[in-house]
């Protein structure tokens, strides 16, 4: 049954990406503009950050936007490292293929978007896709590691 909940999540997700690369680029940048100019009524940021991105606005609504594309893939990769799990037990095997994974997935997004009105395809949102599954599959790798190591230590400390 679990199998089956990750495999749905999995589909809802990638589902939800494709609805969003949908919508059209005014749609989708006026959203983003909407949250932006939200949080910048609680959010004020130091000086020397205001001097570097301007006045918030266009600067950072594209700043937003592309942070959007990696934790969109973040969370990407760590959906597809469970789907990835069930198939190939070796940790590492189930990383790799799961980054591969992200990287069609990040593609076949950008294909799409060059198909709607207002939008464009462009690499660097591949790279920035692809950087942000790595990321996600690093801090989840870390906390394997780190959960393992407890795990150790708990073992240890019981057999005292």
């Amino acid at each position: 049954m679990k199998k089956y909940l990750v495999f749905a999540i999995l589909f809802v997700y990638l589902v939800l990406i494709f609805l969003l690369s949908n919508q059209s680029g005014w749609l989708s940048n006026s959203l983003s503009s909407r949250i932006v100019e939200r949080a910048g009524e609680y959010i004020s940021l130091p000086g020397f950050i205001h001097n570097i991105l301007g006045t918030p606005g266009r600067n950072f609504n594209y700043l937003f936007r592309k942070l959007s594309h990696f934790m969109e893939y973040a969370v990407l990769s760590v959906l597809m490292y469970k789907v990835a799990i069930i198939f190939v037990k070796r940790v590492k095997a189930a990383l790799a293929a799961s980054l591969v994974m992200c990287f069609t997935a990040a593609v076949f997004d950008e294909f799409h978007q060059a198909f709607v009105p207002g939008r464009t395809s462009l690499v660097s949102d591949i790279l920035i896709d692809l950087s942000g599954s790595a990321a996600g599959l690093l801090f989840l790798y870390i906390c394997k590691y780190l959960v393992s190591r407890v795990k150790s230590f708990d073992n240890r400390s019981a057999k005292r």
